[in-house]
């Protein structure tokens, strides 16, 4: 996952815990109101009693087309082309300029033209939100990308996470039927987003929903495992797409806007939508890995066995840097550590003594092997360093100022160098030392497998 100095994480956590506590959010619909049908209302000449059954029927089906003017259908956008070549838009919280921009945060790559500048917030970990420039915070005029695991327990959205049953996301349509009478929601319509077929539809809370999700968020909607949420809140209009991904996770779009005087967002956001193609479909970025062996895509392929249950992450695709946290602690696997300035270390000897002159203090431990193979191992104690970035995960590192690896407080790294793989570093970060006794446990079951 993309490493973040002490700092940033500390503001990405204020972000994320507001965004629906969410995690995170670009592109809407144009509302759509066509006149299908108007009650006839005018005075009937005829008595009640002697009124026949042609008027009557008559009412009834021009009742039914008065109900379908105030629906608001998904959007017919156009097929458009990946862009496989756009500039890559790697960085958190900043600018979207004009253009075309190609994002990697989400597994599945997406492109994206915008006609007028924006702003992205998270982009990454499955989580990509773009927004207006002037956005304040979540709904207000946002598009939230989230690769999503499940739903949120339409029974009782607004109890604690821990307290919900999570509700299967291939499962929209019983979603809907069995939502509590505090969110309100259309009926899910079949269309297409990105080139993949999708569910569209839309919600809001009733005015007198319950609240009590979490922090920033009144309820509860969609999750990625327990790294990213989106949430729901009272006021707030959402339009959704649930874009089907076949085997692997789907990616859940939701466009909202702070209210009926916010709307004219909804148009806007459908510009950057009617712009958007998916390429190949491609793993849901974070993982959550059973009890007990199970295979992982980091260090070229590997099979690794945590005690419980653990979501582990990588912050973009193609980024050799996977994280696990554990509360303030982290279990680190990167597979192609580079200087600062884009080298590859080639050896052990190269990398520690990068740290050495960072002024990272180090005390070498006993040997040990990592899936058979040797490996280095070393002690650090430092505060100094803490949150400084002392070398890098791979060359998308290089795009974003606050990504690499930094050592935090005090931890333990292992450096191998793999006769086919090449130099790879596994790092404990840590003051706790029984986290470190358990990473130690966890590091010693990893074996090297085909990542194919």
């Amino acid at each position: 996952m993309l490493k973040m100095s002490g700092a940033v994480f500390a503001a990405l956590a204020i972000v994320l815990g507001a965004c629906a506590s969410t995690p995170s959010e670009v592109a809407g619909v144009d509302e759509v109101n066509e006149t299908v049908g108007e009650a006839d209302s005018s005075p009937v000449d005829e008595p009640e009693e002697i009124a026949d059954e042609d008027v009557v029927e008559e009412e009834s089906s021009d009742g039914e087309a008065a109900e379908e003017e105030d629906r608001v259908g998904p959007p017919d956008f156009p097929e458009t082309d990946f862009l496989a070549d756009a500039p890559l838009l790697i960085n958190t919280f900043g600018d979207v300029e004009v253009g075309d921009h190609r994002v990697l945060s989400l597994g599945t790559e997406l492109s994206f033209t915008s006609e007028e500048a924006l702003n992205v917030q998270p982009n990454f970990n499955g989580f990509f939100v773009v927004t207006d420039p002037d956005s304040a915070g979540p709904d207000e005029d946002d598009i939230v990308f989230l690769r999503t695991s499940n739903l949120s327990d339409p029974t009782q959205p607004w109890a604690p996470r821990e307290e919900q049953e999570p509700w299967p996301v291939d499962d929209i349509a019983g979603w809907v039927d069995n939502l509590a009478a505090d969110v309100i929601a259309t009926d899910p319509i079949e269309t297409t987003l990105g080139g993949f077929p999708a569910v569209y539809l839309e919600l809001e809370l009733a005015d007198d929903a319950q609240c009590g999700f979490e922090a920033g968020s009144c309820i509860g909607f969609v999750a990625n495992h327990d790294m990213n949420v989106k949430g729901l809140n009272p006021g707030s209009l959402y339009r959704v797409w649930v874009v089907d991904q076949g085997e692997e996770d789907p990616i859940v779009v939701t466009v909202g806007v702070l209210g009926e005087e916010d709307v004219a967002w909804f148009g806007r956001a459908e510009q950057v939508l009617s712009t958007l193609a998916f390429g190949a479909i491609d793993a849901n970025p974070v993982r959550l890995l059973p009890a007990g062996s199970a295979d992982l895509p980091a260090l070229g392929g590997i099979e690794i066995s945590f005690l419980e249950a653990q979501t582990i992450s990588q912050t973009v695709k193609d980024r050799g840097y996977w994280s696990a946290f554990f509360d303030s602690s982290q279990l680190i696997l990167v597979d192609e550590p580079r200087t600062l300035t884009g080298e590859v270390f080639a050896t052990s000897d190269e990398l520690i003594g990068s740290l050495v002159d960072a002024g990272l203090e180090l005390t070498e431990g006993e040997e040990t092997t990592v899936g058979g193979i040797a490996a280095t191992a070393f002690d650090y104690n430092t505060a100094a360093l803490a949150d400084e970035i002392l070398f890098e995960g791979s060359e998308l590192d290089l795009l974003v100022p606050e990504a690499g690896w930094s050592p935090g407080f005090a931890g333990r790294i292992l450096t191998i160098e793999h006769p086919e793989r090449g130099l790879q570093v596994i790092s404990a970060n840590s003051t706790d030392s029984e986290f470190l006794e358990m990473a130690e446990e966890v590091i010693a079951s990893i074996q090297y497998v085909d990542e194919n």
